[in-house]
């Protein structure tokens, strides 16, 4: 630090690269390398590129200072994952741990030692793309999947060869955009604020994440990027960051654009006075940070501060040590326990949700299998994935030719030969239907988050046939899936699953895998419910089934068409004797609740057995339900299990402050256990 000049501390400050979906243009990268004026490059994942422009950074600048590069690796990168939203419908937060762990190796690999992931967004509104990013709706789930993650970007402790500085975005509050629609305004009560988006947030830095990215959004009225409240008086005062905090793309200069600052110069100096240590490709620290730091000397102190969270992140990451990729780890990345890893995790993301008895089809049988997107590898890796991969991407039609004998079209018009009377020795029709990878993701926000009417059309031909219909949903969010609802005998969530997706839907097909996801993320039975979450607050006039002036739309029955929590499997499991040691709750005593899970079906299977809680009278109010414990079970047929959930009261009440402190739960509450937040049995308690 003593020996840099302003220009090279602000050089620190500055990172430049090309978007994961466009072309990199590198001229003039080499020149910025050897003068120091970029910290840190996004979007270059060439262990032989990186390592030349390192080379450049590390001997032939003034002060040796090396490089970081960073990637958008969200689900994988050459190992292709489902996306986190899928992930976390397993309900595993160790088996995302894994997952991003072997996406640390392959970026480390790859020359990248810097991921901007795990995205942990609290997202209720499915016509938000980018849903599909994080762990969904829930504070509970998503606050266990960004520790989770976290812990498999980073290691432990500073970061070897084969870990990666993880970056925990987008703070704060992106998932809450208005209308779901991206980049825009969000406004949310402290209420909402404290006790369902900001937990997440916390539960990654308390997992020492490295690096915290801002969102695009204004919350509340002041942009995040340039938000010094939220940046240096929540996150680094209360919350005790003391990394690395990066713009999102551009996201400095669009504080003029949100009407904020008066113009980029201003843009600058609000985000760095906000503590923000990189704009990423902003140019307006590369552009003004200087003049404005011979203007006023705090500025040129927080250019310090800022340059020295950089430098430290650096000498974490063993750039000092280690500023080279290891090009002889890159050579072969696909490895069979890669892969194996990468089919639990997509066969687990699969959330079945309806089943007549179709399903499990029999091995080997004759299917016919209808739908553009069943044949399609670049929807299967998702949004956020490179073109790279595409090549070795199973799809959903070669995952079926390996188990059945399956004939193919891309649309309705084959079903024209195959009537009820003549149906070519098919035992069912795979209609695969939803969204493209594209669109879902970044600025793929939707107004209408049904079915194409061709893919209704298709499912409803395939229903005349007299066959058994199975309807796969590949897509980056829930669906509204009504109108196709009825016509199926079997509905699965298939979600956008990476890359050996179609290899886990074929072995759910066949049953060589029986389904153990459940839904974090409501599906809305129609767009207009939107935004839809089971934990919502109740009003003064709640529905009541029949009654006239009730919350509620007269044109849309009430609730999910599938709640958070839900998913079938191919057994069924029943619920009894649930009971509290005790309903009375003193100073001291936790809460315990037990209840028996039986097998009731003829297979073995897994049961998410599910613990929510309620506080009947608080200021604030608090919400219907919240979840606060899960436990999987795999049982055998005819098995029964116990299964027993200890609550703390000093961590059920509500938070009232940014430090997100929660306080003890107090007088009547409620308990539920059940397979889902809307099917579970209920306990009353008093608690002191």
């Amino acid at each position: 630090m003593r020996e840099m000049t302003l220009e090279e501390k602000i050089g620190q400050l500055n990172q430049v690269g090309a978007s994961i979906y466009g072309t990199t243009d590198e001229s003039g990268y080499e020149e910025m390398a050897r003068e120091g004026r970029a910290g840190s490059f996004l979007s270059l994942h060439d262990p032989e590129r990186c390592n030349k422009l390192q080379r450049i950074a590390v001997e032939e600048s003034r002060l040796g200072i090396p490089l970081i590069f960073a990637e958008d690796v969200i689900h994988g990168l050459k190992t292709v994952f489902p996306i986190p939203l899928a992930e976390s419908c397993s309900f595993e937060p160790e088996l995302a741990r894994k997952t991003a762990e072997i996406a640390a190796d392959e970026a480390s690999a790859c020359g990248v030692k810097w991921v901007f992931a795990p995205m942990t967004d609290i997202a209720r509104d499915a016509r938000w793309g980018r849903i599909a990013e994080g762990a969904g709706e829930d504070p509970y789930i998503g606050s266990l999947f960004a520790a989770a993650r976290v812990k498999g970007f980073q290691g432990s402790g500073n970061i070897d060869e084969k870990h990666v500085a993880a970056c925990v975005k987008h703070f704060a509050c992106y998932g809450a955009a208005e209308s779901g629609k991206d980049y825009n305004t969000v406004q949310l009560s402290d209420n909402n604020l404290y006790n369902a988006y900001l937990p997440p947030y916390k539960a990654a830095v308390d997992a020492g994440v490295f690096t915290v990215m801002t969102a695009f959004n204004d919350l509340n009225g002041t942009p995040c990027t340039v938000n010094a409240p939220l940046i240096d008086g929540v996150l680094r005062k209360l919350w005790g960051f003391r990394g690395v905090v990066v713009s999102d793309w551009a996201a400095v200069a669009e504080a003029e654009y949100h009407g904020y600052c008066e113009n980029r110069e201003d843009c600058a100096a609000e985000a760095a006075k906000a503590g923000v240590t990189v704009d990423m490709m902003g140019h307006a620290y590369d552009t003004f940070l200087l003049s404005l730091a011979k203007k006023n000397k705090k500025i040129q102190k927080r250019i310090d501060e800022l340059c020295e969270q950089v430098l430290t992140l650096k000498y974490r990451l063993g750039l000092f040590k280690r500023p080279y990729a290891d090009l002889s780890r890159g050579k072969d990345l696909y490895t069979r326990e890669k892969l194996d890893v990468a089919l639990e995790a997509a066969q687990k993301a699969i959330v079945l949700l309806k089943n007549d008895g179709t399903l499990p089809l029999k091995r080997g049988e004759k299917v016919l299998v209808l739908g553009k997107l069943a044949a399609d590898k670049r929807t299967m890796m998702g949004c956020w994935c490179f073109p790279e991969t595409q090549e070795s991407t199973i799809d959903v039609l070669s995952g079926i030719r390996e188990k059945f004998s399956a004939d193919y079209a891309d649309s309705a018009d084959f079903l024209a030969d195959v009537s009820s009377g003549d149906t070519n020795g098919y035992g069912a029709i795979i209609c695969v239907v939803g969204e493209t990878n594209r669109e879902s993701g970044e600025a793929a926000s939707r107004a209408f988050i049904g079915l194409k009417d061709e893919d209704v059309a298709m499912i409803r031909a395939a229903k005349k046939t007299g066959l058994p219909v199975v309807a796969l949903i590949l897509s980056g969010r829930p669906l509204a899936l009504s109108a196709i609802n009825s016509d199926v005998n079997a509905l699965a969530e298939c979600w956008h699953l990476g890359s050996v997706g179609g290899r886990a839907i074929a072995n759910v097909l066949c049953g060589d895998f029986a389904p153990e996801g459940r839904l974090t993320a409501s599906f809305p039975r129609e767009t207009g419910q939107c935004p839809v979450y089971y934990s919502h607050f109740n009003t003064g006039r709640p529905y009541i089934a029949g009654q006239g002036c009730r919350c509620k739309f007269r044109d849309c029955e009430e609730g999910a068409l599938y709640p958070f929590g839900y998913g079938l499997t191919f057994t069924k499991f029943g619920y009894s004797d649930l009971r509290a040691e005790k309903t009375k709750i003193g100073k001291g005593d936790k809460i315990e609740i037990s209840v028996r899970v039986t097998n009731i079906g003829e297979r073995d299977g897994a049961e998410i057995v599910q613990a929510y809680f309620r506080q009947n009278s608080c200021k604030p109010i608090r919400p219907v339900k919240s979840l606060v414990a899960f436990e999987k079970v795999r049982l055998r047929a005819g098995e029964s299990k116990t299964v027993k959930f200890v609550l703390d009261p000093d961590r059920l009440g509500i938070i009232r402050t940014a430090a997100l402190q929660p306080e003890r739960a107090k007088g009547r509450c409620e308990a539920y256990v059940g397979a889902n937040s809307e099917d579970c049995q209920k306990i009353n308690l008093t608690i002191e």
